[in-house]
């Protein structure tokens, strides 16, 4: 497949089998049960209709959404504030991502999917104004930034270079997708947001972006691109895990929780599986001519197991139950 702006870095394509993995755990019964042999192997021999049954009856207890939300929830016990803010800052803590949400609530959301994912990112947007607009125009117009919050599935690549004695970013792609009304119907469409800076030099110019929509040929075509306002990529990271030397490969720090809560997943199935093997008696009749599907040999509750008769039977015709001890 040839690259495109929808490309994800090695760093990215390392992370995810673990992001999938939480993703599937937090979402519940339904995605467990779905993921199928993923996370709840077959048995040796065990045939498909056995399995789709044991499959679809599995049993999951989420501890590890529990642990998470504990965790995520220890530090946010008090309002999240901004001391010695003015007036212009305390509005946007009030209103931190431009949908009504205070700064408390957007970052227990941040720090939740931190916990969870060990990674997490914000990106510090400002709306677009006219060009030559003034600071009373934009005041105007309630122009302001805004945070927004990007789940670290989303964030394709990042790259970093040290500008200046510090270390910034110098590309990221994120991403998107936007909802439209397209002739009564409600349309997705996918969008990749590439925010880059350029050396020339031994100099890096300022950033800019340039922003891709999938169409319906399933090519990426440019639909927006343009300078940022400010100096630096309005990119930042939140971590709770060991970052790996200058890569954005994280260790989870809920990576053997997670894969506990796999085991745990499998065990239970398996021992409400054993549970309705066993709870129940067995009908077995002996001597009894079997039925012209005697190949088949089911096991457990409402099933009868036909030895057939034979010369030596002395109980021949015999119905009787085996049951666990």
């Amino acid at each position: 497949m040839a690259a495109g702006p929808d490309t994800q870095s090695l760093d990215h394509m390392a992370m995810r089998p673990y992001w999938d993995k939480v993703a599937t755990l937090l979402e519940g019964t339904d995605a467990m049960r779905k993921a199928g042999t993923k996370y709840l192997p077959k048995f040796p021999y065990e045939g498909d209709e056995n399995y789709d049954y044991r499959r679809d009856n599995a049993k999951y207890t989420n501890i590890f959404a529990d642990l998470v939300e504990g965790l995520a929830s220890k530090p946010f016990s008090r309002e999240v504030k901004v001391n010695g803010a003015g007036t212009a800052i305390q509005e946007i803590v009030e209103d931190i991502d431009g949908s009504g949400n205070h700064l408390h609530v957007f970052a227990g959301d941040t720090f939740y999917n931190g916990v969870a994912y060990a990674l997490d990112w914000i990106v510090v947007d400002y709306p677009a104004v006219p060009d030559g607009a003034t600071a009373a125009d934009e005041r105007r117009m309630g122009a302001r930034p805004y945070w927004v919050r990007v789940p670290a599935t989303r964030v394709l690549w990042v790259e970093t270079a040290v500008i200046n004695g510090a270390e910034e970013f110098t590309y990221v792609s994120i991403y998107e997708t936007s909802t439209r009304r397209v002739c009564f119907e409600e349309n997705t469409f996918e969008r990749i947001r590439i925010m880059y800076r350029e050396e020339l030099d031994g100099m890096w110019g300022g950033p800019q972006y340039t922003l891709y929509e999938r169409n319906e040929n399933d090519n990426w075509g440019i639909i927006e691109e343009g300078s940022l306002s400010i100096d630096v990529i309005p990119l930042v990271p939140f971590l709770t895990g060991r970052r790996q030397g200058s890569s954005w490969i994280v260790q989870p720090p809920m990576k053997g929780v997670a894969d506990l809560q796999v085991e745990h997943y499998q065990a239970e199935t398996n021992l409400k599986n054993a549970a309705e093997q066993t709870a129940f008696p067995m009908l077995v009749g002996q001597g009894v001519a079997p039925p012209e599907e005697g190949d088949k040999m089911p096991v457990g509750p409402r099933a009868v197991l036909i030895t057939g008769a034979s010369n030596t039977d002395v109980d021949a015709g015999k119905f009787e139950y085996v049951e666990p001890q």
